[in-house]
């Protein structure tokens, strides 16, 4: 009998989890895995230089190749003690982590690299007809099932300006001695911002921003630890609209008050600031400030973990101003609404948005919208995707590997389709929609990273409770420890480390949450009734 075959279309992180995944329940299956690059690492592997991850690799790793624990690094803990966050995947390290991931398991052996597929389409008998390219010759392979694993792509949003346009930075011939404003305050922006600004470069550097932003740092000022290691199941189990208020509220309480905090939680390994008091105060001001102007939804929510850009605004390499008051870009509102200032920049830097590739390959037959859950197709059976969700907070990675596991069991036959999938997806779109009014949900699936795992894990019947791990200390520290993907893996229910989790949150906030926990569980009972 000939073997069903499966395509993953797509390298990097989320293509090489779910060939992990695939070839652990698919055991009978061919897994041809494609990509269209000449690296299994993706984008993962030629960061820029000065990268550093958003999120700590503890919480990026993959559940089933843990290499990381919440033990936060000192001076003396790592070989490059010049490193700003070690904690934190820096440069090409995250893709070195993704090389010895496929090693370990022998990955590659499925991979065919420099293989673009340019049409999936599918045929009369329900299966899938991929056409391939390799070396300027195409071919067309047959297959049972596909999973997209491209990915969301960056999309730069056109301008009508007769201004310059920058739109990537060359780390050999770098920008310098110009004038330039970056559009946007997003992750990529910020960061776009950043890198321009360095003082060597010499430039001029303005930041557009149409609202306010809630930037988290990487390292909070309680203990220094990074601020994923303060973030719990506790605080997460909270319902959404208390969490958001109490979260907004403490955001404005920590950048008033980052003093106390840091003389009343002080960090084991304090290291100096470097900066003036006059920059630090022009930090905190425009932080608050940012904060202060998150007015909607959407950035009362999204947290900003590029912070690196404040440090820019307070010593003076970065100004912020408001939109542009001209079609050309030329002129700039003041942040505040006040008197437009003429920027006259060099070069502009658009603002960055997302977008799949799936109608592009499928000629327009598939779309993100039509994928239940972010990773489900809600009329093809045997079609599915992974790594297209938009952690509004979270990383893209670990969010990756509860799609794969899901998808392969699915392919398996170790989960069951939802009878009501259509109804399911409609009430799962409107919900997006009113919730992220602002966001283009047509072209993102935007989450929140564990409330949305832990939505994955009941379907796959994983979540973890106290029945579940069968011991009430161990739940209660799982419930204080940092929340991490890794408490779904069936590892961490049977034969955990508890000393790999550290517990960061001081116990006076946890008392807090405890106290606060009835006003939760009155306001879910009054929005039922209602």
């Amino acid at each position: 009998m000939r073997k069903k075959r499966l395509a993953i279309i797509g390298c990097g992180s989320s293509g090489l989890i779910c060939l992990k995944y695939a070839s652990d329940e698919l055991p009978d299956w061919e897994i041809c895995c494609f990509e269209k690059s000449s690296d299994i690492t993706g984008c993962w592997g030629r960061p820029p230089d000065g990268f550093v991850s958003t999120s700590t690799r503890y919480t990026t790793q993959f559940a089933c190749f843990q290499k990381y624990d919440t033990t936060v690094l000192r001076s003396a803990d790592h070989d490059d003690s010049s490193k700003q966050y070690p904690d934190f995947f820096n440069d090409g390290e995250y893709g070195r982590y993704l090389s010895d991931f496929a090693d370990t398991f022998g990955l590659r052996l499925h991979i065919q690299l420099n293989s673009n597929v340019s049409d999936v389409h599918q045929t009369e008998n329900g299966g899938w007809q991929l056409t391939v390219s390799h070396k300027s010759q195409n071919r067309s392979e047959q297959f049972s099932a596909v999973v997209f694993c491209t990915g969301l792509v960056n999309r730069i949003r056109p301008l009508n300006s007769t201004i310059a346009t920058l739109r990537t930075i060359d780390s050999e011939q770098p920008v310098t001695d110009q004038r330039i404003v970056v559009i946007g305050g997003g992750e990529s922006g910020v960061d776009m911002a950043h890198r321009l600004s360095v003082p060597e470069f010499n430039n001029e550097v303005f930041l557009s921003l149409r609202s306010g932003v809630r930037v988290s740092p990487r390292y909070h000022p309680i203990r220094a630890v990074p601020s994923d290691f303060l973030r719990n199941r506790l605080l997460l189990s909270f319902h959404r609209d208390i969490r958001n208020l109490l979260g907004e509220r403490f955001v404005r309480f920590r950048i008033a008050f980052r003093e106390l905090l840091e003389r009343l939680f002080p960090s084991a390994d304090p290291k100096p600031t470097g900066e003036s008091s006059d920059a630090m105060k022009r930090r905190r001001y425009w932080d608050m400030k940012l904060t202060r102007a998150a007015r909607d939804q959407l950035f009362n929510v999204y947290h900003n973990k590029s912070d690196d850009f404040l440090d820019d605004v307070g010593s003076n390499r970065i100004t912020i101003v408001g939109p542009a008051a001209d079609s050309n870009g030329r002129c700039y509102h003041g942040f505040d609404g006040t008197e437009a200032i003429d920027v006259s920049p060099d070069l502009i830097v658009p603002s960055i948005g997302y977008q799949s590739g799936l109608e592009t390959i499928t000629g327009g037959k598939a779309r993100l919208v039509d994928f239940f859950v972010g990773c489900l197709h809600i009329e093809w059976h045997n079609a599915f995707a992974v790594g297209f969700t938009r952690p509004i907070i979270g990383n893209i990675p670990s969010t990756s590997e509860m799609q794969a596991r899901y998808v392969c069991g699915m392919i398996a036959g170790k989960f069951t389709r939802p009878g009501d999938i259509l109804e399911q997806h409609a009430q799962d779109r409107f919900g997006l929609q009113q919730r992220y009014p602002h966001l283009d949900t047509e072209n993102v699936y935007p989450i929140e990273m564990f409330p949305y795992c832990d939505r994955l894990a009941e379907m796959m019947n994983c979540r973890p409770s106290m029945q579940r791990i069968g011991s009430v200390s161990r739940w209660i520290r799982m419930m204080l420890s940092p929340a991490t993907t890794i408490h779904y893996s069936g590892g961490y229910l049977s034969d955990h480390n508890d000393s790999k989790e550290h517990i960061h949150l001081p116990w006076l906030f946890t008392a807090i949450m405890l106290t606060l926990k009835p006003i939760d569980w009155v306001y879910r009972v009054c929005r039922h009734v209602a």
